[in-house]
């Protein structure tokens, strides 16, 4: 009888055994399943978020340009003189605040800003190079060491009546226009940001990464960048980050927006703790 009560004693204990065993290997897997599931949903939303966000940037790019190109459109109507196009120009900058400056140059660089003075432009500047081909162009933002302020150019081509490009209009924009648009967003705590494709900020909410080349962004390198020219890319980095970006049509700069990984799959995480706890206390009651 005791022989056989020991018997007993040890199938029960290789029984529990077992059933502890295939409790942390269910709780294992299925943690491990739901983490990828939950991940992927995860970088699917970041993915989309950036989307929108890129998007909304891009509208509020075109909707400089279409400010700009009425401006531009008037300018025939001064006979491109040079008092008149200053007049234009001024109130065009004096019903916009966020514009610092504007200038318009003919073909050959000869230039003259919204102040009257005179200048000829530096011809090797995009800002000058594109709209000769009859692109429009928007820098990344520019640092002024002397001002300690960041600059944006904005520059389109200027026609005459009979379409006929006679020179270029070329605006400096606040280059902090945008870091007020990502202010207001937030994902987990996290705010996005943007950068071009040489990783220098064009938006950040501390202003003082922007333009700043000794603070670039570097989580993603150049070349994962510039593979997603016109589609949406995630990717998760060696520092636990998971990482989403987006391309910001017509130009080279992306939406940015890392979260710690910990932080997205914290919900996955403490169902795997639920599910290890559940296993003890049915290891148990069957021991």
């Amino acid at each position: 009888m005791k022989k056989s009560t020991g018997i007993r004693t040890k199938l029960i204990s290789l029984l529990s055994v077992g059933i502890l065993v295939a409790c942390f290997a269910l709780t294992a897997v299925s943690t491990l399943v739901s983490r990828r599931a939950m991940e992927r949903e995860f970088t699917d939303s970041l993915e989309r978020e950036t989307q929108i966000i890129s998007e909304s940037i891009y509208s509020k790019i075109n909707s400089r340009f279409v400010q700009l190109n009425t401006i531009a459109k008037m300018l025939p109507a001064t006979g491109f003189t040079d008092k008149d196009m200053v007049d234009l120009m001024a109130f065009a900058a004096r019903t916009d605040t966020t514009i610092l400056n504007m200038f318009y140059t003919d073909m050959q660089g000869n230039a003259v800003g919204v102040d009257g003075n005179k200048f000829q432009i530096q011809k090797q500047k995009e800002y000058y190079t594109v709209p000769l081909t009859g692109k429009y162009y928007v820098s990344s933002p520019i640092l002024d060491e002397y001002k300690g302020i960041a600059s944006i150019f904005y520059a389109l081509p200027v026609y005459d009546y009979s379409n006929s490009q006679q020179g270029i209009l070329i605006a400096t924009i606040d280059g902090y226009d945008f870091c007020s648009d990502i202010e207001n967003l937030q994902i987990l705590g996290q705010h996005p940001c943007i950068v071009d494709s040489d990783g220098l900020y064009v938006a950040n909410t501390d202003k003082s990464l922007v333009a700043n080349t000794n603070e670039k962004f570097s989580l993603l390198s150049n070349d994962t960048l510039s593979k997603s020219n016109t589609s949406i890319s995630t990717g998760i980095n060696k520092n636990s980050l998971i990482i989403g970006h987006h391309t910001i049509k017509d130009t080279d700069w992306y939406v940015i927006l890392s979260i710690s990984r910990s932080v997205a799959l914290a919900n996955n995480t403490r169902m795997g703790m639920t599910l290890l706890v559940l296993s003890l206390i049915v290891s148990f009651i069957f021991s």
